[in-house]
């Protein structure tokens, strides 16, 4: 008698409520409900979990899967508990609800680490991201595919997704730049208006396991992929993009624009990196001003959004001119450096001494730029602008002082306009001196 029972224990487990409890335990988090649809539990055949429910008790989560299966038996499993072998999960639906507030675990005493390792093959995955529950999606992520591991590495484990492409062309939308791609696209943070398309592909993914100090851990991940834009604008009207192109405006002597357009199916690299995450070859145009005129990025954005970015702005010499300044200014690409953070940057000639020396070397004894007064006064009020760190101004101060200064400028009479070329002169000449102390 206790051998047939024993025999038929899968059998009675699977066909029963017996299931819901066996899952649930398997779970071990009572903020989560599972139930199974039904399940196949046998001692020599592979087990089976079909329409498998997982929901959180505060709907901030919920999994609906159509199918798991398993290579190893129940007898199998028995006879290596740690090492699950090989999972095939079909059709998984995850709806998840960020930033929601989780309350406290009640505190345990420390355990060993898990020792569980196993593959599972995810086919036409869903992922749904939300504001709040019952929310409009924000994010959407269908047809996934992906083979995951976790297995030993050294004295833990480490979890590692193949190579694969994760996103395929999903609509670009404010939020999304707000959820993790502005870790990787920095100046498409905060962005309200925006459009276009993003794929995301991974190229290498390991995050080590059981690791009692998270600093650690996250200096030992390593993320590598690339992003990759497509027909992709955004509006001008986030603190980081409002400085970078009132100078460039301010530098060209034209109006601010107020869109621009990321270079069609830019491929951007992105590592994750010391707790940074780190991205080259971001290329944008501003084209109001110029087709021509091209502004790359790299450099790292931490996970406090902190930055610490390179620019280059390639100016065409169809905005400057021909004359000696313009060639310089042509001949290699503006430089700039950006620190702060996504919400509050910080703007600053990448090499400030370089660059006021080479202004210095086009200007003649007596401090007068070779006829090219509009240029020279221009950067004079740029360098003026980023080197003045006591000039706290708010954007739209700025902007008007901008307008201003054209304004007054169409108005002023001939006689006008050279003595405010002399002063400038002579302000530059100052500054290059004070520079070079």
């Amino acid at each position: 008698m206790m051998g047939l029972i024993v025999l038929a224990l899968p059998t009675l487990i699977g066909s029963t409520g017996l299931r819901h409890w066996l899952v649930n335990q398997a779970i071990d988090d009572p903020q989560l409900e599972a139930t199974v649809g039904s399940a196949s539990f046998g001692w020599l055949t592979p087990v089976a979990l079909d329409n498998l429910q997982v929901r959180h008790v505060d709907q901030i989560f919920q999994a609906d899967v159509t199918e798991i299966r398993t290579q190893k038996s129940w007898l199998g499993f028995l006879a290596s508990a740690t090492h699950l072998g090989k999972i095939t999960i079909r059709r998984p639906r995850l709806d998840l609800v960020l930033g929601s507030p989780t309350p406290p675990k009640p505190e345990i005493s420390p355990s060993a680490p898990s020792q569980v390792t196993f593959s599972a093959v995810v086919r036409d995955a869903e992922i749904t991201l939300r504001q709040q529950v019952q929310a409009k999606p924000i994010i959407r992520i269908d047809h996934l595919r992906l083979t995951t591991h976790v297995e030993p590495a050294g004295s833990g484990r480490q979890w590692t997704i193949e190579p694969t492409r994760l996103i395929d062309r999903l609509p670009l939308t404010p939020e999304l730049c707000d959820r993790g791609l502005q870790l990787v696209a920095p100046l498409l943070g905060q962005s309200v208006e925006m459009q276009g398309q993003v794929s995301l592909e991974l190229e290498s993914f390991r995050v080590p396991l059981d690791m009692a100090d998270p600093q650690q851990q996250a200096q030992q991940v390593e993320i590598t992929g690339f992003i990759e834009l497509h027909q992709a604008t955004a509006s001008l009207k986030t603190p980081l993009l409002q400085d970078l192109t009132t100078l460039v405006a301010q530098l060209l002597q034209r109006e601010p624009p107020e869109q621009m357009q990321i270079v069609d199916n830019t491929r951007v690299r992105f590592q994750v990196q010391d707790g940074r995450v780190v991205h080259e070859s971001f290329a944008f145009v501003l084209p109001q001003l110029s087709p021509e005129l091209v502004v790359r990025s790299s450099g790292s954005v931490g996970l406090d959004e902190s930055l610490d970015l390179k620019l280059q702005i390639e100016v065409p010499e169809s905005l400057v001119g021909t004359g000696p300044l313009a060639r310089r200014l042509t001949s290699q690409p503006l430089a700039l450096q950006i620190t702060g953070t996504i919400s509050k940057p910080k703007l600053a000639f990448g090499e400030q001494r370089g660059w006021l020396e080479r202004l210095q070397g086009l200007l003649g004894s007596d401090g007068q730029p070779t006829g090219e007064e509009p240029l020279a006064g221009a950067i004079l009020d740029a360098v003026r602008g980023l080197l003045d760190e006591s000039a706290e101004e708010d954007r739209p101060a700025v902007w008007q002082r901008l307008r201003t200064r054209r304004e007054e400028r169409a108005e002023a009479t001939p006689e006008e306009r050279r003595e405010r070329s002399q002063r400038r002169r002579e302000r530059l000449r100052q500054l290059l001196e004070e520079a070079s102390q």
